[in-house]
């Protein structure tokens, strides 16, 4: 099952980085996808998720994540799901 996450980054969510950004839940891998370039990270290489009020966090390796504004998601409860989500997957194979 493929889980789908789409948002704009403006300045206001996410300072100096900006555009049009899709994030793909999969089985075995999260893929962050942009207009030039795609990075996909298999579960087992993802730390940790991590949020706060603004935003959530994929943490890759200590200089490396994947960061979501918490308003890409029409909801709290949205938000909370895709935190489950994750967590049911980091460091799985």
């Amino acid at each position: 099952m493929t889980s789908r996450v789409e948002y704009d980054l403006t300045p206001a969510a996410v300072q100096g980085v900006v555009g049009r950004k899709v994030l793909e839940i999969h089985g075995e891998f999260v893929e962050e996808i942009v207009e030039l370039r795609s990075v996909r990270a298999k579960w087992i290489h993802i730390e940790r998720i991590e949020y706060d009020a603004l935003r959530t966090w994929l943490i890759i390796a200590p200089l490396l994540v994947i960061v979501i504004p918490n308003s890409a998601f029409p909801s709290s409860q949205e938000h909370e799901l895709f935190i489950s989500e994750c967590n049911a997957k980091i460091g799985k194979q």
